[in-house]
């Protein structure tokens, strides 16, 4: 008994981060942020598998189908940072988006987790989309050149500060390569955070 009402202080502390972090984002987020705020959020689960420390949330059902939106396209809010209490390192938490639903959260870096909402950090946040592309869609997105020094695989478009871009390569320590709608190659760096215009030589 003593262990359920350790866990649902736990999810109670990490709801009101959560309300913390979405307050921080652009006006255009506010709608999780009456989600959360309206207790749309019933329960939390946990895996580590496909997204590693994942943390996912059970919904009142009546709220839920007041919210959803089921031509949503799927998201992940990457690049808050937080501290984490239990080590006081600085850790990424990213926050997951469902057709329209606030779905759950993940900090890769940090398997036990406590954050401090007095350190929450959103100025570089960016939303990678969880679509998968078909190869007529990248024919439209990406020169023939471009499509033959890729992985498809490894195509996924993200949203940086206003702006679309696709990812197209990792980097080490985070950094990695995007082009625009334009067809320009970019290399994406996060510490400092900086987009640099490149050529495709990036892409080799």
């Amino acid at each position: 008994m003593l262990s359920f009402f350790k866990k649902k202080k736990k999810n109670e502390l990490f709801i009101e981060i959560l309300k913390q972090i979405l307050l921080k984002m652009p006006a255009d987020y506010q709608y999780l942020f009456n989600q959360v705020n309206c207790g749309l959020i019933k329960g939390t689960f946990h895996q580590s598998t496909p997204v590693k420390n994942y943390t996912g949330f059970s919904y009142d059902p009546i709220k839920s189908k007041e919210f959803e939106d089921k031509k949503g396209l799927s998201f992940v809010l990457k690049g808050i940072k937080i501290l984490n209490k239990t080590d006081n390192k600085i850790t990424n938490i990213d926050i997951y988006v469902g057709h329209g639903l606030i779905a759950g959260y993940a900090t890769p870096h940090a398997s036990n987790f406590m954050g401090d909402e007095k350190t929450i950090n959103c100025e570089n946040f960016y939303k990678e989309y969880l679509e998968d592309f078909s190869k007529d869609q990248l024919g439209e997105i990406f020169s023939k050149s471009q499509i033959e020094l890729i992985n498809m695989s490894d195509v996924y478009e993200i949203e940086l500060k206003g702006t679309v871009y696709f990812h197209v390569k990792d980097l080490e320590d985070g950094d990695f390569i995007a082009i625009d709608r334009n067809k320009k190659v970019y290399k994406i760096t996060h510490d400092p955070f900086e987009i640099i215009e490149g050529n495709d030589k990036l892409l080799g």
